[in-house]
């Protein structure tokens, strides 16, 4: 005898017999409704589940930072017949049955505090559990849940679920999943430059032609961050006159690995200052910020691309030409023209579909 099911989202399933498709929740304004019913406990179940599927940073294998929640049971039925009961056993995983299964909800707890340093707040500060529930002002306003509520002259008390669950018990919880929508994952990035310094006797033109020269004929290898930069330096040692000149390029990829079961929106922030290389003087230093015509670049830390479900954002020309010259240095001078970025923040604003209805 098989089971009769109804497909949720993520792979969960429900008994078609409790009709949760169609049941009201209780979170929604003005609910009425103390008794807590299964419909109200699929929410929290899969939003726990979506929350963990936006965690994920790695696709060969699949990898969460919190990986998504898995329940496997043993449920029995009885089938009546002339010569007797058949009893029927049923190995079931992520399903909804007939009563609200505790052992999941207390397990599910976990998971949440689990997650929630994974989640930023909107200035992208990583949120704690204790910074959450003090904010949201729930349960006990550091680590626990409320237990059960105020109930006449008994105060509350916090911890696991109670035997009975509380209407309380579960709007906590729904809550906390409202308030996790934005994660700040690590970002990797993929820079490839070059850079290349020339000294030239007897003038600015030689020093400028000999870096050329030597950057035109080196391969492109890794780097740290992205910049497009130009410096000189120069000396005069009677009765010669030299002068060095540096080049630099580095352009790529910066992105994040993220959830395909998912949508989502990536906000991509950079930092960006004067680019600084091979100073000689610092103290006697002149710098110009120039993007070089680099899409993105701006001075300072700013918001700089958004884009849906996409988490990639090329930075820099990649085909590596000469960043613009700084200007002629004097004497003993230093001078610098161009960028170098310094801070590299991807947000994935994530589109969840359970926990989303600020009903109160």
């Amino acid at each position: 005898m098989s089971l009769s099911v109804t497909q949720l989202k993520y792979g969960w399933l429900a008994l078609a017999s409790l009709g949760v498709l169609t049941g009201v929740t209780i979170y929604i304004s003005g609910n009425m409704r103390k008794t807590v019913q299964v419909e109200d406990v699929i929410p929290i179940a899969l939003g726990v589940h979506e929350h963990c599927l936006a965690t994920q940073y790695s696709t060969n294998p699949v990898l969460y930072r919190v990986d998504p929640p898995s329940f496997v049971r043993t449920w029995y039925s009885n089938v009546y017949a002339t010569n007797g009961v058949a009893v029927f056993t049923h190995t079931v995983t992520n399903t909804f049955g007939w009563e609200i299964d505790r052992a999941m909800l207390v397990s599910l707890d976990t998971t949440i505090k689990s997650l929630v340093p994974y989640y930023c707040d909107s200035n992208n500060t990583s949120l704690t559990v204790t910074g959450l529930w003090a904010s949201l002002g729930i349960g006990d306003g550091t680590n626990q849940f409320t237990r059960t509520p105020v109930l006449g002259t008994n105060s509350a008390t916090y911890g696991d679920y109670p035997w009975q669950i509380y209407k309380e018990d579960l709007v906590e919880r729904y809550k906390v999943l409202y308030s996790l929508n934005r994660t700040k994952p690590t970002v990797t990035l993929v820079p490839l430059g070059k850079s290349a310094g020339g000294i030239g006797s007897g003038s600015w033109a030689n020093a400028q032609s000999d870096t050329e020269s030597i950057y035109d004929g080196l391969s492109p290898s890794a780097g740290s961050y992205f910049s497009a930069a130009t410096a000189g330096y120069s000396v005069s040692t009677n009765p010669y006159y030299s002068a060095r000149g540096l080049m630099t390029r580095i352009a790529g990829q910066m992105y994040v690995i993220a959830s395909t079961s998912l949508n989502y929106t990536a906000v991509f922030y950079l930092g960006c200052t004067n680019a600084t290389p091979g100073q000689v003087v610092p103290s006697n230093t002149t710098y110009t910020f120039d993007a070089n015509s680099d899409t993105y670049i701006v001075e300072g830390y700013h918001l700089a691309d958004t884009q849906t479900n996409s988490a990639a954002l090329s930075i820099g020309n990649t085909n590596l030409p000469h960043p613009t010259w700084c200007s002629e240095p004097g004497i003993n001078q230093d001078k610098v023209r161009g960028y170098k970025t310094y801070a590299h923040d991807i947000i994935l604003d994530w589109e969840f579909y359970y926990c989303t209805n600020k009903f109160w």
